[in-house]
């Protein structure tokens, strides 16, 4: 697929795919679609991983921050751990 042909697709599937109608569309120049899915074992064990990293923190009494846990991390609670 050259470049061309890649913004014709990325037009077409934009303005397809606009608004709040559900419906398929086929994907031109044969292009296929793979939906992304997890296994429930993928999904506990990066959940699990997060616990671990939010326990390692609390025993330490330190943010989360400082482990690169910024999933509830804010600007203020980032400057005020690094503080």
């Amino acid at each position: 697929m050259n470049k061309l042909q890649a913004e014709q697709a990325t037009n077409s599937i934009n303005q397809n795919l606009t608004g709040t109608q559900t419906y398929y569309k086929f994907l031109p120049f044969d292009l296929g679609f793979e939906p992304i899915s997890q296994t429930a074992k993928d999904a506990q064990l990066i959940d699990t991983r997060t616990f671990n990293i939010q326990e390692i923190a609390r025993y330490f009494g330190i943010s989360p921050a400082l482990l690169y846990d910024l999933t509830h991390a804010g600007y203020n609670s980032v400057e005020a751990a690094n503080i």
